[in-house]
């Protein structure tokens, strides 16, 4: 329950309880000062508690929590609504103490421990009501968490505060209650997550930074964190400490720290607003002002030079220099910004006054109109100064102005010269330099040798191809040309030539280097140019797809050129092209022909050549009547077999052979065809190359290697093999089962009656009816098959072997071959019967059979009756030509009655044939 409704349950409590015991109340008010407060507040609780069904009004827990989840320090009364003092009791104090405070375990996730109050009595001192006890839960995961939370604090060091950071945090990472604490940072730029400290600039002023703290319970990450934020401020950097850091002296011309010959310029300000105030050590020399007072030159003698330190500007450091004690002042800058002070001092040296004056008016002597800039005679370098300072010069090009003055100018290119004084005063120096440029003389030079340049075999008097004018003279000049006839040649130097006889034109070259130039002309001869492009222009005509490396028809040699001149023609190989074009066709290689036209007018001659090739068309014929050979019905579209790849030409070329997939067609035609019908057919481009001497051609034929389809064909052409007589519905005999096909392939058969045919296809027909037999037959090739199954029908058949019946005469015999069981009955020449008892499953006609060898020359006719009723007075029993060796059989239709029957077969007149067997089958219509 909350503090806040604390108050208004202890009055709806007092309610209650004098509504639900008005005598106790009544007898409370009757005698006052007997009341027992601890009894009363007793009463109050227990019927608070059975109204409502809670006992917190005597605890306020922290917003959140309640008995079942105890997370932070709840409030135990002290008093209860009636005035009577109330203490506790805790079954685990070290969990919740007497007072309420919490302590949270470090293992287990809760604790439930039970807290007892107690109201003391007022009648009975030392004597006290026992009020309700709780039992209160304890989350020591959130427990953990928010004591941690609570207790952290943010680490400083000494004389930091969160009101004022200028040193690094210490920020927590574990909490006492095994807590893990991870930090963000408003601005890490300022303060890091890990506390690093960045002051801001000075003059930026300081930075208010929020760090955020997350407690997670180490144990559990599922628990809830918490969070925890501080305010710190990061103070600014000093002020005064950047100001000095940057503080530096203002020099006035080219002066310097080692050289000041004017006032120095003193801040008194800095940058971020420090105040700076000046000292010097030796203020009549340099006042703190900065104002330069230089001492006389005699003084500069008083002392012999030292090493110092001073400021390098151009190093940015300090360095060492020697300099006379006398002349050295050292300047401290005192830099406060009202919070702190630093100071800095800087030395510098005075200049010897008449170094300075004689360095400052020393200049060079130039002669006639003569610059810095522009030497071309000699120049004057003074050897005292005014103040009677010595001076000697040294010279960086002593080879262009020595180091007495005397010019000696550069044939190529202007040459920059640093000359450098050394000016001296007893023990003292000073430097001074300058720069001058002498000018080169290269345009008298260059001059003498700018001329034209003439390509192979042209000359002044004779030009017929362009010039070589170049706009880039010797030693630097630079050359512009121009021309009295700009139609013949041109200012670049393109020369065209005229066709209407010679021409002069006069050229002129303008040499020019800095600005100063000359001028130099030349006449040339630029010869008709009408002989020279009528060559240039002439070019032999070529039949249909002729050119010049295959020429196989006549050519065109022209005979004039279009500017008057004659031409005749030489032919090298006139066997093969004539000196008029006429081609002789070959067939025993090219041949290279050299066509020479000489072209004429006038008295002037001009030779052109052309090479061409009288073409072999061998490679060319053979190429058009190259075609692959196929085998049956194979085409380039279905490709199943080898094929032939010709190996010559019918016009003496060789034909070389190459695949781009050799794998399924080689170099030399083997096919390997795609090896199941689940892959795809394969696209092959064989490549021909046809060659004859040294010319070649190459064609390409694009065929398509059809899958292998071997087991679907055979497939499709698979049946069992019948005996003669024999078909699908009627199987008497064993079938003949392939075991390969036509295609390669390899076949394998499974019955579902192998007793009645087996997987070989031997026959075994039944003795009751026909069978219908399942035949499955898988064919495989290259890790592929299919299966096939066929169904035929088995005739059932009742046998009887002729050497188990009863007989009357004969014998059982075996010799000879062919026969079926263990022998045959002879009748011994003698007349007799033979008989057998069988049995039909179902009325109907059969076919009886009986399988008989006879010797002899005649007839042998029996009588056949089957329940004593004549089937057949004279079955005919012909001869077979062998007596145990050569056996038939003779089929009667009979008409039978389901049931057992007697079959009897007597001879007539004489012996009967040898008998093997009868049998009883389905009657068949032939």
């Amino acid at each position: 329950m909350k503090k806040s409704a604390t108050a208004k349950l202890i009055l709806i409590a007092t309610l209650l309880f004098s509504v639900i015991t008005p005598s106790l109340t009544a007898s409370a008010a009757e005698n006052e000062s007997n009341q027992d407060l601890g009894f009363l507040d007793y009463i109050y609780y227990i019927v608070k508690d059975r109204n409502e069904g809670n006992r917190g009004g005597i605890i306020a827990y922290a917003a959140g929590d309640s008995q079942d989840s105890l997370t932070e320090a709840s409030t135990l009364f002290r008093k209860g609504p009636n005035g009577a003092t109330i203490s506790w009791t805790s079954s685990n104090p070290n969990v919740i103490s007497e007072d309420g405070k919490i302590t949270p375990s470090l293992t287990a996730n809760s604790e439930v421990v039970t807290i007892h109050p107690l109201a003391l009595s007022s009648i009975n001192p030392g004597g006290y009501f026992s009020l309700w006890q709780f039992n209160v839960t304890v989350n020591n995961k959130l427990t953990r968490v928010k004591a941690d939370k609570e207790n952290l604090q943010l680490g400083f060091a000494n004389g930091d505060s969160s009101a004022s950071v200028a040193n690094d945090l210490m920020l927590p990472t574990n909490g006492a209650y095994q807590t893990k604490i991870s930090w963000t940072s408003s601005n890490p730029g300022i303060i890091s997550a890990n506390g690093k400290i960045t002051q801001p600039g000075a003059g930026k002023g300081d930075a208010k930074v929020l760090l955020t703290a997350t407690v997670q319970d180490a144990l559990d990450s599922a628990t809830p964190a918490a969070v925890k934020t501080f305010e710190v401020n990061v103070t600014a950097g000093s002020s005064a400490l950047a100001d000095m850091n940057e503080l530096r002296i203002g020099f006035q011309g080219s002066d310097n720290s080692s050289m000041v010959t004017q006032d120095l310029i003193l801040p008194t300000k800095g940058k971020y607003g420090s105040a700076i105030s000046w000292t010097s050590n030796k203020p009549n020399e340099v006042s703190p002002q900065g104002k330069v007072t230089l001492i006389p030159v005699s003084s500069s003698k008083a002392a012999p030079p030292v090493d110092v330190l001073l400021y390098s500007e151009a190093l940015n450091k300090d360095v060492v220099v020697q300099v006379s004690p006398d002349y050295t002042a050292a300047l401290t800058a005192t830099v406060n910004d009202g919070k702190s002070t630093y100071t800095k001092t800087f030395n510098v040296v005075l200049a010897n006054t008449a170094l300075y004056v004689d360095a400052r008016d020393l200049a060079i002597g130039y002669q006639g109109s003569d610059n810095a800039s522009s030497v071309t005679q000699n120049v004057t370098l003074p050897a005292k100064g005014n103040s009677g300072t010595l001076i000697s010069w040294r010279s960086s090009r002593p080879d262009v102005i020595s180091n007495n003055g005397i010019v000696t100018r550069p044939k190529e290119g202007d040459a920059k010269v640093t000359l450098e004084a050394d000016l001296s005063d007893g023990d003292w120096h000073d430097i001074k330099t300058f720069t001058v440029t002498v000018i080169d003389n290269s345009l008298a030079a260059a001059e003498q040798l700018v001329a034209i340049g003439y390509q192979s075999g042209d000359s002044a008097s004779s030009v017929t191809q362009n010039l070589i004018l170049s706009a880039n003279g010797p030693y630097g000049t630079s050359v512009r040309w121009q021309s009295d006839n700009e139609a013949l040649i041109a200012a670049d130097g393109k020369v065209t030539r005229p066709v209407s006889g010679d021409a002069n034109v006069t050229l002129t070259a303008v040499i020019s280097k800095n600005g100063r130039s000359v001028s130099k002309t030349f006449t040339v001869t630029v010869i008709d140019n009408s002989l020279n492009l009528d060559k240039e222009a002439l070019q032999i005509g070529y039949a249909g797809m002729d050119n010049a490396s295959r020429v196989t028809q006549n050519l065109s040699l022209p005979a004039s050129g279009k500017y008057g001149s004659s031409i005749s023609w030489t032919s090298s190989k006139p066997e093969a092209i004539s000196s008029t074009g006429v081609v002789t066709q070959l067939y025993s290689g090219n041949i290279s022909v050299k066509l020479t036209a000489t072209i004429r007018k006038g008295d002037r001659t001009a030779m052109k050549e052309f090479v061409v090739t009288a073409v072999d068309r061998s490679v060319e014929l053979d190429l058009e009547s190259l075609s692959i050979g196929y085998k049956g019905s194979d085409s380039a579209s279905g490709v199943t077999q080898n094929i032939t790849l010709p190996a010559s030409g019918a016009h003496g070329t060789t034909i070389q052979w190459t695949s781009d997939k050799p794998g399924f067609i080689s170099n030399s035609g083997i096919v390997t065809r795609p090896p199941t019908p689940l892959t795809p057919d394969e696209t092959v481009t064989l490549t021909a190359k046809i060659s004859k001497g040294s010319s070649s051609a190459t064609k390409s034929f694009t065929l398509t290697v059809l899958k292998d389809n071997a087991v679907i064909l055979d497939k499709a052409a698979l049946d069992v093999i019948f005996a003669e007589g024999n078909q699908t519905a009627v199987v008497t005999q064993d079938v003949t089962l392939k075991t390969s096909g036509a295609h390669g392939t390899k076949i394998s058969w499974t019955s579902n009656s192998p007793e009645i045919i087996s997987s070989t296809g031997k026959v075994t027909r039944p003795a009751d009816m026909n069978r219908t037999v399942t035949l499955t037959a898988t064919i495989s090739k290259n890790g592929y098959s299919e299966t096939k199954s066929l169904m035929v029908t088995v005739l059932f058949e009742v046998t009887g072997q002729a050497e188990d019946g009863g007989f009357s005469i004969g014998f059982n015999a075996w010799k000879g071959s062919g026969w079926k069981g263990s022998g045959y009955m002879n009748f011994d020449n003698a007349e007799g019967y033979i008989k057998w008892t069988f049995t039909v499953l179902q009325d109907g006609l059969y076919d009886l059979g009986i399988t008989y060898a006879n010797g002899g020359n005649t007839d042998r006719p029996m009588y056949v009756a089957i329940d004593n009723v004549a089937v057949n007075t004279a079955l005919s029993f012909k001869p077979t030509g062998s007596w145990n060796t050569s056996w038939k059989t003779v089929v009667q239709p009979v008409q039978l009655t389901k049931g057992q029957h007697i079959l009897r077969l007597q001879t007539k007149g004489f012996s009967g044939p040898n008998l093997d067997q009868f049998s009883i089958m389905q009657h068949k219509v032939w």
